[in-house]
């Protein structure tokens, strides 16, 4: 089987991973209105992350991941409304998600896209920051979907490999950083897990 072909095999299942990759946390806070564990700060930067790739891949003419990326970009925007809606202050979210943007559209337009694309996965690190914290700190993290971690984890092996097959460092580094920050998450997810449980069926 040839490259080409790898390529658009894994490129078609990192697209699909990451097309639903928003959709089990959307459904848990539809649901259960509960927020404990959400980080709104991860919902904005996931916004302002997603549109900087969405730029990125079309100005390299990775016409792949276009679809994926608008789904996750518009999920991030629907999470940050769930989460204002019901009752978190989301405030800080967007003076960060501002300041990040101004920060990118510096860096594009002295460096290039290469050092624009390397700066994306790099924050794509910081990205998953304030989750990790949030669910490690909060006592019961009974809003945050195991499925959207578990997804995001996949979706880090799948972009991964397909950056090793087209050889795009940043795209690489995004899925590297992708799937260890999720995992931290899963774990603590596990380890409290009869806790949520519990808080859910009390509920």
């Amino acid at each position: 089987m040839s490259l080409v072909v790898w390529e658009w095999i894994v490129g078609v299942l990192a697209n699909v991973a990451s097309f639903v990759l928003m959709i089990p946390q959307v459904v848990r806070l539809l649901r259960t209105r509960r927020t404990e564990g959400v980080s709104q700060m991860w919902a904005a930067i996931g916004v302002v992350l997603n549109a900087g790739w969405l730029a990125y891949v079309l100005a390299n003419a990775y016409l792949i991941p276009v679809p994926a990326i608008v789904m996750v970009m518009g999920s991030f925007a629907l999470t940050l409304y769930l989460l204002r809606r019901d009752g978190v202050n989301i405030t800080s979210g967007l003076l960060v998600g501002a300041g990040m943007t101004l920060l990118f559209l510096g860096v594009l337009a002295v460096e290039g896209w290469v050092v624009m694309g390397t700066a994306l996965a790099l924050a794509n690190g910081i990205h998953h920051a304030p989750s990790v914290i949030v669910v490690w700190r909060t006592d019961v993290p009974v809003g945050v979907s195991p499925g959207t971690w578990l997804l995001a984890a996949l979706e880090g092996v799948a972009w991964a490999t397909f950056a090793a097959i087209i050889w795009d460092w940043p795209i690489f580094l995004f899925g590297v950083t992708a799937f260890l920050g999720s995992m931290v998450i899963l774990i603590r997810l596990w380890l409290v897990r009869h806790k949520i449980r519990a808080e859910l069926q009390g509920n």
